[in-house]
Formats: C-alpha cells, sequence, structure tokens
C-alpha cells in the first residue's frame, strides 16, 4: 500500500468521528482514579479534515488548514456531542500535513505542505479579543511535512516526518525550539537513534 493510499484511509477513519478522551475523578475512591469517559463528534465536512491538524484543549477542538486548505474550524467540546463546527479564520497559506501542537493557550504548526511543496515556515495560532490571530514564528531549516510535535518545560521538539517533495523520504532529524527565547530560532540536536520515521506520535513529559 501507497503512503497516499494509507494516509487516505486514516484520515476518512478520523474525518467520520472525533473521538474525545477526558479523564474524570471517580466519586468515593480512596486514592485519585480514574475513568475515561468517550464522546462522539460526528463532523460533515470529511474533505475538510484530509491533512488538517487537530489540536485539543479541555473545552474545544481547533481543525486548521488541510491538503490545499486554508480553514480553521472550532468544535466545543463541552456542547454535549452536538458536532457544531464553527467557523473561525483562514490561514494566511495552505497548510496541510503540519506538525501541531498546544502551548498554553495557543496552537503552533510547523511546517506542511502546501499541495506543492514542503513548507519552512511556523505559525501561532491564538485569540485576541474573540479574534483567531495567526503569529509568524521562527521557521525550520528546511522544509519539512509529516512530523511530530511535542512540548518538553520549555521547549518545543520537532521529530522525524519527510524532507523530500515528491518522493517522501523519511527523516531521522530532530529540531527544538525554545519557548522562552522568542527571538531565537530552531536548533538541531541529535538525531533519532531508530533512524527515519514519519508521522510519529510525539508525547512529552515532564513539561
Amino acid at each position: 500500500m501507497k503512503l497516499q493510499d494509507l494516509e487516505q484511509m486514516v484520515m476518512r477513519v478520523l474525518a467520520f468521528a472525533l473521538i474525545v478522551i477526558t479523564l474524570a475523578p471517580v466519586r468515593g475512591a480512596a486514592e485519585p482514579q480514574a475513568t475515561l469517559e468517550l464522546t462522539e463528534y460526528r463532523i460533515s465536512d470529511v474533505k475538510a479534515l484530509e491533512g488538517a491538524a487537530i489540536l485539543a484543549t479541555p473545552d474545544h477542538a481547533l481543525i486548521a488548514g488541510g491538503l490545499g486548505g486554508r480553514n480553521v474550524g472550532e468544535l466545543a467540546l463541552s456542547d454535549e456531542g452536538t458536532g457544531e463546527l464553527r467557523a473561525v479564520g483562514q490561514l494566511s497559506t495552505p497548510r496541510g500535513w503540519a506538525a501541531a501542537v498546544t502551548v498554553d493557550d495557543a496552537q503552533l504548526l510547523i511546517g506542511g505542505t502546501d499541495g506543492e511543496r514542503l513548507l519552512r515556515s511556523v505559525i501561532r495560532l491564538d485569540w485576541s479579543d474573540g479574534t483567531l490571530v495567526e503569529t509568524a514564528l521562527p521557521e525550520l531549516e528546511i522544509g519539512l511535512a509529516f512530523a511530530g510535535a511535542g512540548v518538553i518545560d520549555d521547549d518545543v521538539y520537532v521529530v522525524g516526518g519527510t524532507t523530500g517533495w515528491p518522493d517522501w523520504s523519511a527523516s531521522d532529524r530532530v529540531f527544538r525550539r525554545s519557548l522562552q527565547d522568542v527571538d531565537r530560532g530552531w536548533s538541531e540536536r541529535a538525531r533519532l537513534p531508530a533512524g527515519p520515521v514519519v508521522r510519529p506520535a510525539v508525547s512529552g513529559q515532564f513539561g
């Protein structure tokens, strides 16, 4: 199966239902415990999700971009599962398959593709007086898509992905940027010991 076929199959599944997992305390428990609560939010516009970045906070999910798309939608997760996707803005450029991570109350979209080339640009999405604002951040050294991103302490890490277009060659490179020093760009770290990987699952600890 080709990578493109696999990606399309995965996105069809994701587009059919966005499953949100939350942690809730168990009443009367002797020690802190948690149960998983699953809520299903159906989204009608399947095509809008192909390659889109989905970033979640406790009360909403932001669905940004997509392959060749610039739309940004907000899905209220506290709306009893009605699945109402509200348009809240547009990205300055089409961006699909970007690495995405939530930092405090803002969302970062890192790299991706506009359908014709790999992107080096990095943007920050946050709210100002009820309006979604896009801010450009220092660019990556190279164009990169299908990468993973995570936060540890005050640093954002971007790992793996593809640096080739259109051959989709996998990458083992790792980049880091400080969230405290807003003027400093990205620095390259030691490469992934397991080798190149596309669309890695990334989780930050101690951050």
